[in-house]
């Protein structure tokens, strides 16, 4: 027997896909969300530049869902999208970034995918390697896939809502 069945192959990559695009469609959302928020009136006291790192998108949306502005209706359906990206973020790193290798088993709890990349630290950079299930691979895939659906349904809304963020 091969150390990676074809359908175990396919399974994987369908739940990694899955999951990077789930977490694209919540953190592009976001990010048009900060850069139209970044450029109103009401937020313009938040922030000295677009913020372009995720980090600090994250803090500058937490911030503006804090003070009054359009936002107000929405900013705790907001920041549960926010928190959802702090918590897909670090998963969706390594399958985006990192290097895949797996072995096959006799159920999707025994097929063993392994992750791998090198990230920048202070003074240098380290190794993460990962190890995770195919069933908890494509379980983490189905949950995002679900937020990401939710925030598709709820990002048309609030661009109804809050006229005044209209391009």
């Amino acid at each position: 027997m091969p150390w990676l069945q074809i359908p175990d192959l396919e399974r994987i990559l369908l739940a990694r896909g899955a999951y990077i695009a789930g977490v694209g469609t919540i953190e592009t959302g976001l990010t048009e969300l900060s850069i139209r928020l970044s450029m109103h009136e009401e937020y313009l006291s938040l922030r000295n530049s677009f913020p372009s790192r995720r980090a600090d998108r994250i803090k500058f949306l937490v911030k503006a869902c804090e003070i009054e502005g359009p936002l107000d209706a929405n900013s705790s359906r907001v920041l549960r999208f926010v928190a959802l990206l702090e918590k897909y973020a670090p998963l969706r790193d390594i399958l985006a970034h990192g290097a895949q290798s797996a072995l096959s088993g006799s159920t999707s709890k025994e097929t063993v995918v392994k992750f791998r990349d090198f990230f920048a630290v202070r003074g240098g950079a380290e190794m993460r390697h990962e190890p995770f299930s195919l069933a908890y691979l494509e379980d983490r895939a189905s949950k995002v896939c679900l937020a990401a659906r939710m925030w598709s349904r709820f990002y048309p809304k609030l661009d109804d809502q809050i006229s005044s963020l209209k391009d």
